[in-house]
């Protein structure tokens, strides 16, 4: 068990009820294993607009601490990030055959302050548009739900 500091719990919380009306999401099993200052999970997009087909794989998304992060340790001239928290897509290493974590970014992505601006590249325009037509009310209730039960630091 890695209890995960409050402000990756909030900001992993925060991904995924923002994207909850398009994504479908899964723990990582290397969640609890990569140390404090990371957060891993699967996405993608849903399948329940598109006819109930799982023919998709899921990306790892990662939230992150910038100043525990790769980029930071390679320039730290640069700074932190607005928020001190960044997300990316990485190959992360689910597949059954993974002996170990895999942290490097998808090809042709970038870390970013928000995780929309990374799934982008694994989506259709219509799901973002969801994304950003959804209810609120619908979003605040998900990032209750996930701050009450704190899944990323016990599952």
């Amino acid at each position: 068990l890695t209890l995960k500091p409050p402000e990756i719990e909030k900001k992993a919380c925060f991904v995924v009820s923002h994207l909850c009306t398009s994504f479908d999401f899964m723990s990582s099993r290397w969640n609890n294993s990569i140390g404090k200052g990371r957060c891993t999970f699967q996405v993608k997009e849903t399948d329940a607009f598109t006819g109930g087909s799982d023919l998709v794989d899921y990306s790892v998304g990662m939230v992150e601490l910038d100043k525990e992060s790769q980029t930071a340790i390679d320039a730290p001239e640069v700074g932190e990030v607005v928020d001190g928290i960044k997300c990316s897509l990485i190959l992360g290493g689910e597949e059954p055959s993974s002996r170990a974590f895999n942290p490097q970014i998808v090809s042709g992505t970038e870390t970013q302050l928000y995780m929309s601006k990374c799934v982008k590249h694994i989506c259709t325009p219509e799901s973002l548009a969801r994304v950003e037509a959804s209810n609120g009310q619908i979003n605040d209730t998900v990032k209750s739900l996930l701050l009450l039960t704190r899944p990323f630091s016990f599952c």
